[in-house]
């Protein structure tokens, strides 16, 4: 699966999209055809859907899908709201180790981390577990609560 198809698809819930800011250099993907674009398009270059803001959906929604993905700058600065800089990267990192040994409550498999294909899909992937204590589950292209 394209990475792009995929980070849209884990950024379609309702955790990540609540925490969505209203920035100029956000960037936003269509459900419909999977494509990622920057700013606020007044609608989608490959499908002719039009985007509009509207905060009583929880974010960047309409009709045919179109959602906020953060940036991993901007999930990083999420997550800078409950740790310092330091035990941020130190949590991270320990998550990763444990994730990958299966402890701390992780069920990824190696095959199933690794198919994390970006370090913003990796970290979106800890910030769901970190935060809503769930999991990205590949083959179902879906969160799961542990």
């Amino acid at each position: 699966m394209n990475e792009i198809k995929k980070y849209i698809m884990m950024c379609n819930c309702k955790e990540i999209q609540r925490m969505h800011p209203i920035l100029s250099r956000n960037v936003y993907g269509c459900t419909k055809c999977y494509v990622e674009t920057w700013c606020h398009p007044s609608c989608c270059p490959e499908c002719n859907c039009s985007i509009r803001e509207d905060s009583a959906n929880d974010g960047i929604s309409d009709e045919r899908g179109h959602l906020w993905l953060p940036s991993q700058e901007q999930i990083q600065k999420i997550l800078l709201g409950k740790y310092d800089i330091a035990n941020l990267f130190v949590t991270f990192v320990d998550w990763a180790k444990g994730a990958l040994a299966g402890e701390n409550g992780a069920v990824y498999k190696i095959s199933e981390f690794e198919n994390f294909g970006s370090f913003r899909q990796l970290w979106l992937g800890f910030f769901m577990f970190d935060g809503f204590d769930k999991i990205w589950i590949n083959n179902d292209f879906s969160w799961q609560s542990l």
